[in-house]
């Protein structure tokens, strides 16, 4: 059961009798979980329009931990959980502040179709400030590997695992001796028919990346783990962004001082906003 309650520390049952009979419930259900498994719970705006807010309690039994993964690739499926009727009730983009930078988001629509591009990461590793700055991420594209169809995504609320796309961990030219990962992840999410080609203008003075009119880009790089700066996605102001730490996890492992690892992870479109959820297998401690 899940109640309103006032911004505070206060714990809710040592709340003043009166406040906590003022509070109202926004969802309410049962459940039976078994034990050794995984499961996703979300509270979710279930219609808009209605005189009051219609919630549900949405539990995803998880799947992952059963299921076998190869090391050179990443995982990633997606949800659009998004309320009922909200992306035209909401059709304007709204400002949004994050750890990293400030945005624009907007509700993805009923159908889209999902798209990869691999750019470089032209960062020497491991990652250190340069003159006292952070670096910027690259952004050359990587040939044969841009605009590549992932899905075609159908907002739904009904708590059914979704298949896993794959993206390569390491490009056929790697120099490392798949140790460390040179690229990041953008995702170019359209309706039908606005994708394909002449989606991203690279060649652009700026460098920016463009997405057509109503498309939303979203940005998958280290931004959040080694503290670099946040390539600016937009694209004249019509293709709102999210950025999200990177599917490739790097961390100190053995003999290396950085060393990439795959990750499993699941991207879910809840209105206005997009979270992440990322798993890994376990690595080998640093050596001393």
């Amino acid at each position: 059961m899940f109640y309103t309650r006032p911004f505070t520390d206060v714990p809710f049952f040592e709340l003043p009798v009166t406040i906590r009979e003022e509070q109202a419930v926004i969802a309410d259900s049962t459940f039976n979980l078994s034990a050794g498994e995984v499961y996703t719970l979300n509270v979710l705006e279930k219609e808009v329009g209605g005189e009051e807010l219609s919630t549900l309690l949405y539990l995803r039994q998880e799947r992952f931990h059963k299921m076998a993964f190869a090391d050179s690739l990443l995982y990633v499926n997606f949800y659009n959980l998004s309320a009922v009727g909200y992306v035209d009730a909401h059709p304007e983009p709204s400002a949004m502040i994050t750890n990293y930078d400030q945005a624009t988001g907007t509700a993805i629509k009923e159908h889209v179709n999902i798209y990869y591009s691999l750019y470089r990461d032209d960062i020497p590793y491991p990652f250190t400030l340069i003159n006292n700055q952070r670096p910027r991420i690259g952004f050359t594209p990587v040939p044969g590997h841009q605009l590549i169809p992932l899905q075609q995504l159908t907002r739904s609320q009904e708590p059914i695992v979704t298949p896993y796309n794959t993206i390569p961990l390491f490009l056929p030219d790697d120099t490392t001796g798949n140790i460390l990962s040179r690229h990041w992840v953008r995702l170019d999410i359209v309706p039908p028919g606005g994708g394909g080609g002449g989606l991203i203008g690279v060649s652009d003075p700026s460098h920016r990346l463009f997405a057509p009119a109503n498309g939303t880009i979203v940005s998958l790089t280290n931004l959040s783990d080694e503290g670099r700066t946040q390539l600016y996605t937009g694209g004249s102001g019509n293709a709102p962004g999210f950025f999200l730490p990177s599917l490739i996890r790097q961390a100190a492992s053995g003999p290396y001082r950085q060393r990439s690892f795959a990750t499993v992870s699941t991207i879910e479109f809840i209105n206005k906003q997009v979270y992440m959820t990322s798993v890994m297998k376990t690595y080998d401690p640093p050596i001393n």
